[in-house]
């Protein structure tokens, strides 16, 4: 038995059976019942010869839904201490003109929330139990599925307040008593967020001699951030960036856009 497929409308599919023993598929002859295609016998494992009289006997059996909605819930996320992420991971399809979408209720809310993108985020208030559910919506004939099997997984999980990050050893190639460096912050707010620009010279840490901030005027969630390092006497000539920063809601957390480090 094959594995469930989706066979497309205005495509043409075909299967193979390669065996390694003594084995036989039921065939008929005569007139080809499968008017739509026809058995192809391949010899020397490169060209196949179709056959205009044989074919493998066999029954493809096509779903038949009773609705064009359909509501599956799904066992609860939790999460000790609340969530505000939910990743899900598996298999599936959603045919066009068909829907796949996802609800969810955190414990305490009366009504179900579509789980998508939208500008307020419904696991705000760190719920640490929610219901979740899937709406399949298609026709009698048509509609979404997912796979529900061992590799099929939901993961919760919420950020930490705190950031601390530190890349790898850059060397400059020559001596200099000068850095530059330039940090993009997205979805950055300054009434939550703060950022800490510093370099690791060797074993130690370094904080810059000037730190400004400047939020981006066309998009007021990107700040870039520009620290100098002054050496003067003491020219290196490689170093690490490590950024560190806090905010004080894991519900808005910002993430780095990109880094530049110029030595000058």
């Amino acid at each position: 038995m094959l594995p469930p497929h989706l066979i497309e409308q205005g495509n043409r599919y075909a299967w193979f059976v390669v065996t390694s023993g003594n084995h036989q598929i039921a065939a008929n002859t005569g007139a080809n019942t499968f008017a739509g295609g026809s058995k192809f016998v391949c010899t020397d494992g490169i060209w196949s010869q179709g056959s205009t009289t044989d074919d493998f006997s066999f029954r493809y059996n096509g779903a038949k839904f009773e609705k064009n909605r359909t509501v599956v819930e799904m066992n609860a996320a939790v999460l000790p201490g609340g969530f505000t992420e939910l990743r899900m991971v598996f298999q599936g399809w959603e045919p066009a003109g068909t829907q796949r979408s996802w609800e969810i209720k955190p414990f305490g809310v009366e009504d179900w929330i579509p789980f998508d993108a939208r500008p307020d985020n419904p696991l705000a208030n760190l719920p640490a139990q929610a219901s979740l559910r899937m709406v399949m919506q298609g026709t009698e004939d048509l509609a979404p599925m997912i796979i529900l099997d061992t590799h099929a997984v939901m993961i919760t999980g919420r950020m930490r307040n705190d950031l601390r990050g530190v890349s790898k050893d850059l060397a400059f190639g020559f001596a200099t008593e000068t850095i530059e460096m330039i940090v993009n912050m997205d979805a950055f707010d300054i009434a939550h967020h703060d950022l800490v620009p510093r370099l690791r010279v060797g074993a130690a840490v370094v904080d810059a001699d000037s730190v400004t901030a400047t939020v981006d005027p066309t998009k007021p969630s990107r700040t870039t951030y520009k620290a100098i390092f002054d050496f003067a006497g003491a020219p290196i000539t490689g170093a690490r960036v490590q950024l560190e920063g806090n905010t004080d809601t894991v519900v808005k957390v910002p993430f780095v856009q990109d880094i530049q480090l110029n030595a000058f």
